[in-house]
């Protein structure tokens, strides 16, 4: 059996050691059987969002074993900050389900929000570009 370790920005002390099951799900794992152990490097994935996305996998595993549907069963319930963060983690590590998922829950929150407000959000200092006539 191969144990997959995945290395987040802080650096190889804080490696996490990741479940066959939920290394499954994770695309950028190769599958390979003659490796003892495999590890990964993410560096624009902090150890906080790492834990927060396999915590995510090891809950969508038992849903999706139980016949839930994932979003009605555990909306993902973290600040902005942290879902922007999540997306960047979900689409670096390959997770697609997840990827999906956040990205969708994003959506939802900008959706109702003014343009002034979206600036906000993302911290965007660029003044907006004045619209001009249309002919």
């Amino acid at each position: 059996m191969t144990a997959i370790y995945l290395i987040p920005a802080e650096g190889i002390y804080c490696k996490v050691k990741v479940d066959a099951d939920i290394a499954a799900m994770i695309l950028i794992i190769e599958k390979t059987e003659d490796k003892k152990t495999i590890e990964i490097c993410l560096p624009r994935v902090t150890h906080a969002v790492l834990l927060r996305v396999l915590e995510f996998c090891s809950f969508h595993r038992l849903a999706t074993e139980c016949g839930l549907k994932v979003i009605h069963a555990h909306p993902i319930r973290i600040d902005r900050g942290m879902l922007i963060d999540v997306i960047a983690a979900a689409n670096c590590m390959k997770i697609p389900f997840l990827l999906d998922l956040s990205c969708e829950l994003l959506s939802k929150a900008v959706k109702t929000q003014t343009p002034t407000d979206i600036r906000k959000m993302f911290n965007i200092t660029i003044p907006p570009v004045k619209e001009q006539d249309e002919f």
